[in-house]
């Protein structure tokens, strides 16, 4: 799954045309509303391959937003209303995706050496992977800091937490508390991160941050 960072992807010194091609593609999709959009994503499973069309996913909503994080972690995620069953081992856990954006949340809070327009994260994960991969991407637009924090960035960042949050929480209650594989809530995961620096590459690499 790939998500864009940023309630605007536009850069300082953007041309005037760039500047309103960013504009239009922010405020028609969910990137002014929530501080991100997704911008592509798919899934393979035991039926086949779930993969929305690109112009269906450009034009997703907020409510599209969130079922879709929520199809991204079901068994069969053509199914209405998405099962969520593998919440616990994709975005919960001490090394699921939302320990691991929280640790970059971290980062952000902290650094001001960079700010990342239309930078993205890709979210990926395999049935048998000990863990689910986040990585970085798309740096052609990271500009200098200048002692100020990417506070564009680091609010979308917020907001993918919330939304991958709550879904935990429901997934949490609709399992009930004495469910063997009770899910760590969001709150759990953040004291679990304690204050201990993030293991984020500083700076832009060919790879990504991660």
């Amino acid at each position: 799954m790939d998500v864009k960072i940023g309630a605007r992807t536009w850069y300082p010194s953007a041309s005037e045309k760039y500047y309103a091609k960013c504009l239009k593609k922010d405020r028609d999709s969910t990137s002014a509303l929530l501080g991100f959009r997704i911008s592509g994503l798919q899934v393979h499973h035991e039926s086949g391959r779930w993969k929305p069309h690109r112009d269906k996913v450009r034009k997703y909503t907020v409510t599209d937003v969130r079922q879709s994080l929520r199809q991204f972690i079901s068994k069969n995620p053509d199914e209405t209303p998405p099962d969520c069953a593998l919440a616990s081992s994709v975005y919960g856990g001490s090394n699921g995706i939302l320990a691991q954006l929280l640790e970059l949340k971290s980062w952000f809070e902290d650094q001001t050496l960079f700010h990342f327009y239309s930078a993205s994260l890709l979210i990926a994960y395999d049935k048998g992977a000990k863990a689910p991969r986040l990585k970085l991407i798309d740096f052609a637009h990271v500009m200098e800091g200048e002692g100020i924090i990417d506070h564009n960035f680091l609010g979308g960042l917020c907001s993918l937490i919330k939304c991958m949050s709550e879904i935990l929480s429901d997934a949490e209650t609709a399992a009930g508390p004495t469910d063997p594989q009770v899910l760590e809530t969001a709150a759990d995961l953040e004291a679990a991160a304690g204050p201990a620096e993030p293991k984020v590459v500083v700076g832009p690499t060919e790879n990504g941050i991660h």
